[in-house]
């Protein structure tokens, strides 16, 4: 479970569009709890000011630091009328992302915490494609879709048989990124990945140093030993855009593939239950958007979902390759019978 609010700078009123793209792209990176945390207090302080939007104008009754906190929802901004629809539509999609697991092909490693390195869905820019880094555009363009994974994580996983399992979660990928330093235990999982048949696609140099100053002399040691074999056991790229193709020549190929040499326009978000699967498609943009998909594996049925109505769409299904077109800041959920 996870949630997400759209904090704001500069008292935005979010139009629905907007909303809908901030939303579809919560969605779409996973995330299938929503909270859309608008001012709702239509209330005036004795002189006259409304409590919205908590921000330092000089003729605000009423501050909480330097920036306002939130958009602003009231009952005469113009989103105001769509709220039941959205509500709606988060929630329908809520159930349908919720249902089974989380599947992904590739699991992303974490650099290390800095701020900017989270996503941020944040209203001051609702722009298409805003805060998406390079590896990110190119894993999506490919039809590949990603978890992030920390390093406590993969020192703790296990790999065998093509498989690289954290906690609940298996991938068949895994992508390393600008490490400087780094602990011998995430280094050993790395090659026991690779050694496992997992596609390691490591970008940016190898790291000679261990992380913290524990014994250090002894751990640089065992890192310096370790970085000997990962240089030649996994996938060395120099950008990102090299990343996709290192995954499919390791013989990982994305669940929905891309028929157009440019890649996907669309996002995809999938989740694996019980005899099916069920993938979220997201139209981040503001114009309408075709792409075609080729279903990767063995299907008896496929059905595409509107999340505004419930009701199933009409599917343009050529054997097995996929066309779905989308009007802006619009999604569909497509469920395949496997």
């Amino acid at each position: 479970m996870s949630s997400e609010t759209f904090p704001t700078v500069g008292a935005a009123q979010l139009t629905e569009d907007e909303a809908r793209l901030l939303m579809g792209r919560a969605f779409s990176a996973g995330i299938n709890r929503l909270m859309v945390h608008g001012h709702a207090y239509p209330y005036l302080h004795q002189d006259g000011q409304r409590w919205f939007p908590f921000h330092p104008l000089e003729d605000s009754a009423f501050k909480t630091g330097p920036l306002d906190l939130t958009f602003d929802i009231h009952p005469d901004a113009e989103i105001w009328a769509a709220l039941p629809s959205l509500n709606r539509m988060a929630a329908r999609l809520s159930y349908a992302m919720s249902r089974g697991a989380a599947a992904a092909e590739v699991a992303w490693l974490y650099p290390e915490w800095e701020a900017e390195n989270f996503v941020n869905f944040g209203a001051d820019s609702v722009e298409p494609g805003a805060f998406e880094s390079e590896i990110s555009k190119a894993l999506r363009r490919a039809g590949f879709s990603y978890a992030r994974l920390s390093r406590s994580a993969l020192a703790a996983s296990t790999s065998d048989g093509g498989q690289l399992r954290a906690g609940q979660a298996s991938f068949r990928a895994l992508v390393i990124e600008n490490v400087d330093v780094i602990d011998p235990e995430v280094l050993r999982a790395v090659l026991d990945a690779a050694d496992a048949g997992v596609a390691v696609v490591w970008m940016g140099s190898i790291p000679e140093r261990a992380d913290g100053l524990v014994d250090a002399i002894s751990r640089d040691a065992m890192v310096e030993a370790l970085a000997d074999r990962v240089q030649s056991d996994v996938r060395m790229v120099s950008s990102a855009d090299e990343i996709p193709a290192a995954i499919a020549e390791a013989g990982v190929l994305p669940a929905l593939s891309p028929l157009s040499s440019d890649g996907l326009r669309m996002s995809v978000a999938r989740r694996q239950v019980v005899g099916s699967d069920l993938y979220f498609l997201f139209n981040e943009s503001y114009q309408q958007q075709t792409d075609q998909f080729r279903i990767e594996g063995e299907f008896a049925e496929a059905r595409l979902l509107d999340p505004d109505t419930g009701q199933a769409l009409e599917t343009n299904l050529d054997g097995d390759v996929l066309t779905v077109t989308l009007p802006g800041a619009r999604g569909v959920v497509l469920w395949l019978a496997r």
